[in-house]
C-alpha cells in the first residue's frame, strides 16, 4: 500500500471517529439536558424554581455549539489531510505522466518515422522544457539527438507548408508572397 493510500485511509478513519465522538457528545448533552430539566422543579410543590442550573434552552445552545465545534475540528483535520495527500498524489501523477527526456526523444523520433508529426511536436515541447532544466553535462549528452529531432520536425513542417502552398498554386489562389515562400521551400529542400 502506498503512502498516499495510507494517508487517505487515515483521513477517512479520523472523520468516522470524529463523527462518532460528535454523536456521543450530542447524546451526552441530551442526558445532561434531561437531568437539568428535572432539577428545575421543587419536589414538594412541583413549581419551577431557579436553582442556578442552566435551563433547557441554554443546554440546547451549548449542545449546538459543542457539536458544531467538534464537527468543525474533525472537518478541518480531514480537509488538511486530504489536501496534503492530494498535493503529494498530484505531484506523483505528474512525474509519472511526463516521460524522461531520453524516452521522450525516442517516442518523438518514432512518431516522425510513423508519420505522426502532431505527436512528435507535442513531445518536442516536453523535451524542450526538460532540456532547459538539465545540467550542462546532461545537456551535452542529449544535444545531438535533440538537434536532429528539431531538424526532422522543421523539415516536416516545411513539407507540410509546401504541400499547402502547392495546393493553392494548383487552384490558382496563391499570392505573390506565398509563391516566393514556395520557391524558398523548394530550394531549401
Amino acid at each position: 500500500m502506498k503512502a498516499g493510500h495510507v494517508i487517505i485511509l487515515t483521513a477517512i478513519i479520523v472523520s468516522v471517529i470524529g463523527t462518532f465522538f460528535a454523536a456521543n457528545t450530542i447524546s451526552g448533552f441530551t442526558v445532561a439536558k434531561e437531568s437539568f430539566a428535572k432539577a428545575e422543579f421543587a419536589s414538594v410543590t412541583g413549581k419551577a424554581i431557579d436553582s442556578g442550573v442552566p435551563g433547557a434552552k441554554q443546554v440546547q445552545g451549548l449542545q449546538a455549539a459543542m457539536s458544531a465545534l467538534l464537527f468543525g475540528l474533525v472537518s478541518i483535520a480531514a480537509l488538511v489531510i486530504v489536501a496534503r495527500v492530494g498535493q503529494n498524489t498530484y505531484a506523483e501523477i505528474q512525474q509519472r505522466n511526463i516521460p524522461k527526456i531520453t524516452d521522450a526523444v525516442k517516442k518523438a523520433e518514432d512518431a516522425i518515422q510513423a508519420g505522426k508529426p502532431t505527436d512528435a511536436y507535442a513531445l518536442y515541447g516536453i523535451i524542450k522544457q526538460q532540456y532547459s532544466q538539465l545540467k550542462q553535462e546532461e545537456k551535452a549528452e542529449h544535444y545531438k539527438r535533440i538537434i536532429n529531432l528539431h531538424r526532422q520536425l522543421s523539415r516536416q513542417a516545411a513539407i507540410l507548408e509546401a504541400q499547402g502552398l502547392t495546393d493553392k498554386y494548383v487552384k490558382g489562389t496563391i499570392t505573390e508572397g506565398e509563391f516566393e515562400r514556395l520557391k524558398q521551400l523548394i530550394i531549401s529542400q
